[in-house]
């Protein structure tokens, strides 16, 4: 059933009880007060383009089904969706509300659709379905009588000003914030430092590192076919920052003197796809940051090759047997969605990963303190001939600590290339 606009904004207006006149929302305009009404639940609509759904639901999604997410199945999912984003702070709010009554109104347009407020609206609701209370069976709200649902523009500039920058926010997953940035920034066409102010965007990234980061994240995605699928890389954004940063710097770095080759454009190319199959059994950013640095794999080609290899391998055996499990259980004719196969490919592959990073961040370590230790050799040999230059000068006068210092300096080096004649 499509959603008729008009007609629940005409039900609003002829059901709407006043509680109160003369509330202020500072957010949206500083000096106007704005009148609060109770609104029968039955007539109110989560947002489905609320930013904390974004990773959820794609913008092709939209244009397939545009009307899904405003009906009462679509509506259903994203309840579950804003109660499992955080269990606790959901349970606490409905708690207050039962004991306490809703004390803060939401924020509606003229038809219906919760600006602000979905967490207490699904709270309210959820109260009235389990015990079909009269005193929850409407909602308190303040009705910008300017604005429609359809209205998208409107609606989000109000969303980020009521919401963005507030407590409320750390019920938003980073990425849905990145998303929702990007995605205003195509709408408006507004420049970056001004979608950065409008989402109180101040620490992290800037929208350009941002943008950079999400054109990785949509390559993963494509690679696996799993196109649109945000949710399945939430909580990985830094992976995918450290990569993009990375892989657009090693190639300026390609002639870097400790290496032991010189890897070739295949080679570069190859490190983004070889990070996405690292990637999809979901590592620390601990355990990958060292060999994200631009120079770590491509230290010595055996590291290379060892690190694609074994990437291969754990990639492809954990793929297979995920592929098995998805196999089997739609054979028993049991629902298998993209998380679950993606919650069993992370069980079967991230402890051999795990293994297997340790092993090679070892070889990387032991290659970098060789490479250190030359150059100490490189530093020591500099000196030397300095100071053999120093002292064939005529004018030079040498002091008798000098003389003990190099002396006792020279005894040392002596006894550290007799262990290496030892060795």
């Amino acid at each position: 059933m499509v959603r008729n606009s008009s007609e629940i904004k005409e039900k609003i207006q002829n059901t709407k009880e006043l509680f109160t006149k003369g509330f202020l929302i500072g957010e949206i305009n500083t000096e106007k007060k704005y009148d609060v009404y109770y609104v029968p639940i039955e007539f109110l609509t989560l947002n489905p383009r609320n930013s904390r759904l974004r990773s959820k639901i794609t913008n092709r999604f939209f244009q397939e089904k545009p009307f899904f997410y405003y009906e009462p199945e679509g509506q259903k999912e994203i309840t579950q969706w804003i109660f499992n984003t955080n269990k606790e702070e959901n349970k606490k709010t409905k708690k207050d509300i039962q004991e306490k009554g809703q004390q803060l109104p939401a924020l509606i347009t003229a038809d219906g659709l919760i600006i602000n407020g979905n967490r207490r609206f699904i709270a309210v609701k959820s109260l009235y379905d389990s015990s079909k209370d009269d005193k929850f069976s409407k909602f308190k709200v303040v009705i910008l009588d300017h604005i429609l649902s359809n209205e998208y523009q409107k609606i989000k500039l109000e969303e980020l000003k009521v919401q963005f920058g507030k407590d409320d926010t750390v019920t938003y997953k980073r990425l849905d914030i990145m998303l929702a940035m990007r995605d205003f920034q195509e709408e408006t066409k507004w420049k970056d430092k001004v979608i950065q102010e409008h989402f109180k965007w101040e620490k992290g990234p800037n929208l350009k590192q941002i943008k950079l980061t999400l054109a990785y994240i949509d390559d993963y995605l494509d690679f696996f076919d799993l196109k649109d699928q945000y949710n399945l890389v939430q909580e990985s954004e830094d992976q995918f920052k450290f990569l993009s940063s990375s892989h657009n710097k090693i190639e300026v770095t390609s002639n870097n003197k400790n290496r032991d080759w010189s890897p070739k454009s295949a080679d570069f190319s190859d490190y983004k796809y070889i990070f996405f199959k690292l990637f999809r059994s979901k590592p620390s950013t601990i355990k990958t940051r060292p060999l994200l640095s631009k120079s770590a794999v491509f230290l010595k080609k055996d590291i290379w090759e060892d690190f694609k290899i074994k990437v291969k391998e754990n990639y492809d055996k954990g793929f297979k047997s995920s592929k098995d499990y998805q196999k089997n259980q739609l054979i028993n004719q049991k629902k298998v969605t993209s998380e679950d196969f993606e919650d069993m490919f992370e069980s079967k592959t991230k402890k051999k990963m795990k293994c297997f990073l340790s092993e090679i961040e070892n070889e990387i370590n032991q290659q970098k303190n060789k490479n250190k230790f030359e150059i100490y050799i490189e530093k020591i040999y500099d000196n030397l001939v300095k100071i053999k230059n120093n002292l064939n000068e005529k004018n030079f006068f040498v002091k008798p600590n000098w003389k003990k210092k190099l002396k006792k300096n020279s005894s040392l080096l002596n006894e550290i290339l007799s262990e290496f004649d030892e060795k």
